[in-house]
């Protein structure tokens, strides 16, 4: 494919609504779709709010607690009974040190959705390393570990994956709006400060042929093709 048709379907990608805008559903232990979170009986809610600090995840509840402790936290989404419940300014970025633009699809749709996870910036964490496992209807998808503690705490909450923003688990592909995503988060050791969370974000977004079929569709009629020189007169 040239640069013009390239260029010309991202033009058209945007008139078509597949150009980047907002639109999200989020999943928080005590405040958005809480009924999608589970946990362990007795896990511990705490006053420590997700991204305290100078920075914070876009779209938490504000002052809605996180939690902390336990051996295994679930998220649960489906995105034809679910939809979406967050909406975004356009362009927002979901995490300040990284690329990660709102896609503004609705969901109820089958194909990719990005997952992310937030949990507030610590550095007490006992429990080591804790797992991020990403399914499709009990399928594992992808998996993430992650040490939720600061590596550096004199760093404050500029770099790391502990600054309370949205940091991206991975992507997954939904077949049928009907699937279902379950994110679950464990603990290498469970104990009363295993690991933290503040929530789970699922995004859909577009399939990266989609644009590309728009141009081979479109493309050809808008590129401009070469004039036929009148008769007797020299192409230029």
């Amino acid at each position: 494919m040239t640069t013009p048709l390239i260029g010309i379907a991202v033009f058209v990608c945007v008139l078509t609504g597949l150009a980047p805008a907002e639109a999200a559903f989020i999943i928080e232990p005590n405040g958005k779709a809480n009924d999608r979170f589970l946990a362990p009986v007795g896990i511990n809610g705490t006053s420590t709010l997700a991204g305290a600090g100078t920075l914070a995840a876009f779209g938490l509840t504000p002052d809605a607690p996180s939690v902390f402790g336990g051996a295994e936290y679930r998220y649960t989404y489906t995105p034809g009974v679910d939809g979406d419940n967050t909406a975004f300014a356009a362009g927002d970025r979901r995490n300040s040190f990284a690329t990660f633009i709102a896609s503004g699809l609705p969901a109820n749709f089958n194909g990719r959705y990005r997952v992310f996870r937030a949990h507030p910036q610590t550095d007490n964490v006992s429990g080591g390393p804790v797992t991020y496992e990403v399914q499709v209807n009990g399928a594992t998808q992808l998996t993430q570990v992650v040490d939720q503690n600061l590596v550096d705490i004199s760093t404050g909450l500029s770099t790391g994956a502990n600054i309370g923003l949205w940091e991206l688990i991975g992507e997954v592909t939904v077949a049928d709006p009907s699937d279902t995503i379950t994110v679950v988060q464990t603990a290498t050791n469970p104990s009363f400060v295993s690991m933290r969370t503040a929530g789970v974000l699922f995004e859909s977004i577009p399939e990266p042929a989609s644009c590309l079929l728009i141009a081979g569709v479109f493309g050809p009629g808008l590129i401009a093709r070469p004039r036929r020189a009148a008769p007797g007169v020299a192409a230029r």
